[in-house]
């Protein structure tokens, strides 16, 4: 009998699974594990889900990340995410752990999820505008069919 291992990874560097899954009771649960989405550890899983979190109030941007002095050449690209984000809509942390582990205990687990309202709605933005740029380029696509 084959078992199927399911593993799910966030998409960022500062994350641990132990920051993912605080707070959550994993008695009698599958394993969450990281470090297997690449190179040597993909031999030891059939599936993989990329996370991709949003906004949550921690404190891994302070003290514990050993922040550097800021670059001044990145002055506008600091200012553009601070100006785009809305922090006063940052979710829970503690909605993480049970979330993650619905996708963990899927059957047919996706390839990508996002955590959170604000990266939903990002994606959702973009791909309309992409949609809506293949439909004005729909008449070109036909053309080269023929």
């Amino acid at each position: 009998m084959t078992t199927s291992t399911h593993i799910t990874t966030p998409c960022h560097t500062g994350s641990t699974a132990a920051e993912v899954i605080a707070g959550t009771d994993l008695t009698g649960r599958r394993a969450v594990v990281t470090g297997s989405s690449h190179g040597f550890g993909r031999s030891f899983v059939d599936k993989v889900t990329l996370v991709g979190p949003g906004p949550y109030p921690t404190d891994w941007p302070g003290a514990p990340a050993g922040n550097s002095e800021p670059n001044p050449l990145y002055d506008g690209v600091r200012q553009a995410l601070a100006e785009g984000l809305d922090l006063s809509d940052m979710g829970d942390p503690k909605a993480v752990g049970p979330a993650l582990l619905t996708i963990v205990d899927a059957e047919n687990p996706p390839l990508r999820v996002s955590f959170g309202r604000p990266p939903i709605e990002l994606v959702q933005d973009h791909c309309a505008r992409k949609l809506a740029a293949w439909a004005d380029r729909e008449h070109v696509s036909l053309a080269a069919h023929r």
